[in-house]
């Protein structure tokens, strides 16, 4: 896999989309799964196109999941920001869901730093509402 952020649908149930995600650079990987509601994932792409709309000297910052130390939900934090002419920064932070290896709530979670372009991204949001409409099982935004 080249260097991406891929979110890959696993299952539905009980009203809520199993993902997985996964940040890929040159170095490495980092993974987690999370679940989202419905409504969630269409706020998550109204903010993704909202950002359209952003001046060049700003940055904005999506969340879909929690960080929430008592949540047994897994997250991811993604910071864009305008890099350098026609490149995008992203900032991308994963949370895992808890695991409890004798009785204690362990969260694993990374950041890691990928650059990608805004044609990049407008395909990404293309995909992302494939992905909450039920006709993609990924969206993939690929990075430089």
């Amino acid at each position: 896999m080249g260097k991406s952020i891929a979110f890959t649908k696993l299952r539905l149930q009980d009203g809520r989309l199993d993902l997985r995600i996964e940040t890929c650079d040159e170095r490495g990987v980092v993974s987690c799964e999370i679940h989202a509601t419905d409504r969630e994932l269409e706020r998550f792409a109204d903010d993704l196109h909202g950002f359209r709309n952003v001046s060049n000297q700003s940055a904005c910052e999506f969340q879909l999941g929690t960080f929430e130390p008592e949540s047994a939900n897994g997250g991811i934090r993604i910071r864009i920001r305008f890099h350098a002419p026609g490149t995008l920064a992203l900032t991308v932070s994963q949370r895992q869901a808890p695991q409890e290896p004798g009785g204690d709530r362990v969260h694993a979670a990374a950041s890691m730093h990928v650059l990608s372009e805004p044609a990049l991204l407008d395909d990404f949001i293309s995909q992302w509402s494939g992905l909450v409409a039920g006709s993609r099982d990924e969206a993939t935004l690929r990075c430089l």
